[in-house]
């Protein structure tokens, strides 16, 4: 490679520096020099940039000289350094302030560069000067971020601490002292179980074990009883310690978490800044643009970690270069080429070193004319990656602080000592109603003269002048503005605000206690009774309505426990109850409990009953409410009875009862429908009424259903059949009904089922005994007109030609009798017998029919009397022979006759019918019931012949056996004769009606 000197001294002598090594310096904008320790002599070479401000042409050439520009503080470090520059190679490095020729102070950067010779042959050591000013400034940024982080945490209202990973303090704010009433340097380095032992089984001693082991942040409350004030602590664990913030939130809980937030980002800006930035070396690197081959300075490689590694080629050393960067670096090498010459270009890019990890290296290029117009591209680099982990760290650090501070819900200023605003977050801004701009730089007074005459005014001078922090709520007319101000001292002599907007908190106070009045005023005026309980479980205040619950007097209820007035049955759970809230197992209790009163009447109450916490320093107390349900549990008990007796109604019904939904759906029946159709619960349910309805009764039902939903009918009787599994059927009485529920429930039919099977047959009974008793009365009345035509034609026949015969002899007696003839005793006497004689007939002929109409034997001799002398007539009348076994039964005269009358009409049948030969009857008393019999040896008949109009007798029979409250029975066979049994009570039952004698 061609070199070419560039360099000058102050004595424009061309000096012998090698052009690589000069290009070095225009690259990296800095000047080196050579010191020759005998003489003191200093010679320059510097790049076209001036160093601190005087150009390379200026420059001292003596060591002396020199020193004059180094500021005073550093002078004598610095001429120690020139005193060891020929101790060797390794020199050590310093930096140190150079004053610039406006008499302000540059930051430098004084490091070895190699041997001499690379400049100056025959110089003891050459060395390079950068100026670091930049660099300094931000580490002097570092420091006061820091600073002012330290300041912060020492100012905040909460306190803060950090413990190591032994639970040891490393660092505790002033105001954590303060809570834990130890000085600081009590509890820096001492185990925090060693000087609380008691916390380690509270809440917080858990939560920070757990925070430490898990290593997720946790937040909980602790009262602490010493000092009556409850704290917040929000526990944030990192990698090797325990960050741990207190609050005071007796008053208020607000702004926990923004305060813990901020503490939380303070905390990891402190761990962040303790990192600091270190200058890298240089190297460079030179290609041929066309050729692409080169070399890479000892320097270089020994920072890829590859010192005995050429890299000769660029190829072989883009291939190092992180794949995401190559592009950037071949468009920085075509910006370059197509810039004039002399032009640089920054690049930054990563490469692989040796160790496997990649590193940041910054490289300032040029291109450099070579021979025969072959450019080489010449790069100077410097590894910056401490630097730019370090960067990036401190500009999240910084953005994070301030998000951390501009975050804050509570407003945040920093005056200094001054009174001007030096920091102002976005809520103070709008707190105050002033823009940043406004603010920041200016005195506080300046902007709010009104502030001077509050005793906000004096609160900050005590602050600044006392050191001790204060806070004051002060209301500011300008901004209409409630403001809680707290007030801490700064290191610099200023005062840090923390000032919140408590407008609302002073409306809500003076709500609360208009509130109060209110409360005070509904707990005496409540129609529900209200009790408060101290933590004893006594009552320390009742109302009046809670009075009339009790039944007794506010003076017997206070002071007494709450279950001194409980039914002893409900004692036992009230106790437990009120120990579980009491012991804050449970946030509130509810349940239903009597109370015995002083009449010995009982009353119900439903409670409900919490806990309450007024606030620091106060205990808590029970507040508790009652309601008065006797009213209730009296109607809930006659609901209860009232449901029970209809379920059992429903069940026990000895009707059926069935609920179908609108859509004809069996939804519910009872035992009694289900054996009424003869079918089991569950196919009820799996049926509908239309399918157990007969079909020929279906169309009728359905119209009455259709009536039913349009409601044109409230509800409907109707009696049709239904059918049951095995076919057959069954005649059912059914009342139906539409319900509207009216609890959302939808609206359904409700069905009485009634089985009348019976009744129908009844009805068919009472049809046919109403045929037969016409046919009987028929009979009777025909029977009765032949009886008249008989006696009529008997009384024409025989007593008129026997009262004809008298007449005449009455008439031949009064022609014989008279007294001018002459009287024939013969003839008189004769025609005398005769007429005695013919009376004598016809007073036979007159008993007869008198006989035939009642017999006189019943009246006289009684019934079994009456029984023998028909039967002997009845036997000599017709010739079949009568054997009458019949005991004496005393009847009443009707059902003696109505009897008497069966017994003929039985005989009769016989004569007309049976072809006997000989009828035994038999009359005798079973208990209280007479039983007659009358049994031929005849043709007999077959029974089912009985209903034909024909059998007339035997229908008398039945009907006048069925008139005495008796039953008849006639059993037959054709060819084995008949057996006629008529069975009656001997007297008439109450509510009968007299047998008739007819």
């Amino acid at each position: 490679m061609t070199h070419k000197n560039e360099n000058a001294g102050r004595d424009g002598v061309p000096g012998s520096a090698p052009a690589d090594a000069l290009a070095v310096l225009r690259t990296l904008g800095a000047c080196s020099y050579s010191h020759r320790p005998l003489t003191g002599e200093l010679r320059w070479a510097c790049g076209p940039d001036d160093l601190c401000g005087h150009p390379a042409e200026t420059l001292p050439s003596a060591v002396s000289g020199w020193l004059d520009l180094v500021h005073e503080a550093d002078r004598l470090r610095v001429k120690l350094h020139f005193d060891l520059l020929g101790s060797g190679p390794d020199a050590p490095a310093v930096d140190y302030r150079v004053r610039r020729p406006d008499g302000t102070f540059d930051q430098v950067s004084d490091r070895a560069a190699g041997h001499a010779s690379a400049f100056e042959p025959g110089a003891a050591e050459a060395r390079v000067v950068r100026e670091i000013t930049v660099r300094h400034r931000g580490d002097e940024a570092c420091e006061a971020m820091q600073d002012l982080l330290l300041r912060t945490l020492d100012a905040m209202s909460d306190g803060f601490m950090i413990l190591d990973r032994q639970w040891r303090y490393r660092y505790v704010n002033p105001r954590c002292a303060q809570i834990l009433r130890r000085p600081v340097d009590e509890l820096v380095g001492r185990c925090m179980w060693d000087l609380y032992p008691d916390a380690y089984d509270l809440p917080f001693g858990r939560a920070c074990r757990e925070a430490m082991e898990t290593g997720q942040p946790a937040t909980v409350e602790n009262f602490y009883p010493g000092m009556g004030v409850w704290f917040e602590n929000r526990i944030l664990p990192s990698a090797d310690s325990l960050h741990v913030y207190f609050r005071d939130v007796t008053e208020r809980k607000r702004i926990e978490a923004e305060k813990d937030s901020a503490t939380t980002a303070m905390q990891e800006l402190d761990t962040r800044l303790q990192l600091a930035l270190e200058v890298g070396e240089f190297g460079y690197w030179s290609f041929n643009v066309e050729t692409r081959h080169g070399q890479l300075s000892p320097e270089y490689r020994r920072l890829l970690g590859d010192p005995d590694e050429p890299l000769d080629h660029f190829d072989q050393w883009l291939e190092r270069v992180h794949p995401e960067d190559r592009a950037g670096i071949l468009q920085t090498e075509a910006r370059l080429l197509a810039l004039p010459d002399g032009e640089r270009a920054d690049v930054e890019y990563r490469i692989l070193h040796r160790d496997g990890s990649y590193r940041w290296f910054a490289a300032r290029a040029r291109v450099l004319a070579g021979q025969v117009d072959r450019p080489s591209l010449f790069g100077l680099v410097r590894d910056f990656t401490s630097e730019r982990s370090e960067q990036t760290e401190r500009l999240r650090t910084e953005r994070r602080l301030q998000d951390v501070l501009a975050g804050i819900r509570d407003g945040f200023i920093v005056l200094d000592a001054q009174w001007r605003y030096a920091y102002v977050n976005d809520r103070a801004c709008e707190l105050l109603q002033r823009s940043r701009n406004e603010l920041q730089g200016r005195v506080l007074w300046d902007v709010f003269p009104q502030a001077r005459s509050l005793p906000f005014h004096a609160a900050c001078h005590r602050v600044r002048d006392s050191g001790r922090e204060e806070r004051i709520d002060q209301y500011f007319a300008v901004t209409q503005t409630w403001y809680r101000n707290h007030i801490h001292p700064t290191a610099d002599g200023g005062i840090a605000i923390f000032l919140e907007d408590i407008s609302e908190l002073k409306r809500n106070v003076a709500h609360i206690e208009m509130e109060q009045e209110r409360w005070a005023a509904a707990f005496d005026q409540a129609t529900v009774g209200f009790v408060i309980v101290d933590g004893n479980g006594l009552r320390s205040r009742v109302n009046p309505r809670m009075c009339e619950l009790a039944g007794r007097p506010a003076e017997q209820l206070v002071g007494s426990p709450v279950w001194d007035v409980t039914h002893p049955d409900d004692a036992g759970l009230e106790k437990a109850l009120c120990a579980d809230l009491h012991a804050g197992r449970v946030p509130s209790i509810a349940y239903e409990k009597r109370m015995l009163r002083p009449d010995g009447s009982v009353a119900w109450a439903k409670i409900s009953s919490t806990m309450v916490q007024p606030g620091a320093g106060r205990d808590k107390f029970e507040l508790r409410v009652l309601v008065d349900i006797t009213e209730r549990k009296a109607a809930e008990a006659a609901l209860l009875e009232e449901r029970a007796r209809l379920a059992a109604t429903f069940e026990q019904s000895a009707v059926g009862v069935s609920e179908s939904s609108i859509d004809e759906c069996i939804l519910r029946v009872n035992k009694r429908f289900c054996e009424i159709v003869r079918r089991t619960e569950e196919q009820m349910l799996a049926t509908s009424p239309p399918e157990l309805t007969h079909p020929d009764d279906r169309q009728r039902r359905r119209a009455l259903m259709d009536e039913l939903l349009s409601g044109k009918l409230k509800r409907f009787s109707d009696e049709r059949r239904m059918l049951r599994p095995d076919g057959s059927e069954v005649w059912v009485s059914v009342n139906t009904s539409r319900v509207e529920p009216g609890d959302g429930r939808p609206p359904y039919f409700s069905s009485m089922i009634t089985d009348i099977s019976e009744l129908k047959d009844t009805e068919r009974l009472l049809k046919d005994s109403h045929d037969r008793l016409a046919r009987f009365t028929e009979q009777i009345t025909r029977a009765m007109e032949q009886d008249r035509v008989r006696i009529a034609r008997e009384i024409h026949d025989e007593l008129g030609q026997a009262f004809s015969g008298l007449k005449m002899d009455v008439a031949w007696l009064r022609r014989h009798l008279n007294p001018g003839g002459a009287l024939e005793i013969e003839p008189l006497d004769e025609r005398l017998g005769a007429m005695a004689d013919f009376i004598d007939t016809t007073v036979g002929t007159v008993r007869r029919i008198a006989t035939e109409l009642r017999p006189a034997a019943l009246d006289t001799l009684g019934l079994a009397a009456a029984f023998r002398g028909y039967a002997q007539q009845f036997q000599a009348r017709t010739g079949i022979r009568c054997e009458v076994d019949a005991e004496d039964v005393a009847l009443d005269d009707d059902r003696a006759t109505a009897l008497f009358r069966i017994f003929q009409e039985a005989l009769t049948n016989v004569a007309k019918h049976a072809k006997a030969t000989v009828v035994r009857i038999r009359l005798e008393l079973a208990g209280d019931r007479v039983r007659m019999t009358a049994a031929d040896d005849g043709r007999g008949f077959d029974p089912g012949t009985l209903r034909t109009p024909r059998t007339l007798g035997v229908l008398g029979i039945t009907e006048r056996a069925g008139l005495l409250g008796g039953v008849a029975q006639i059993a037959s066979r054709p060819g084995q004769g008949t057996v006629v049994t008529v069975v009656v009570p001997v007297r008439a039952e109450s509510g009968q009606d007299p047998a008739p004698a007819a």
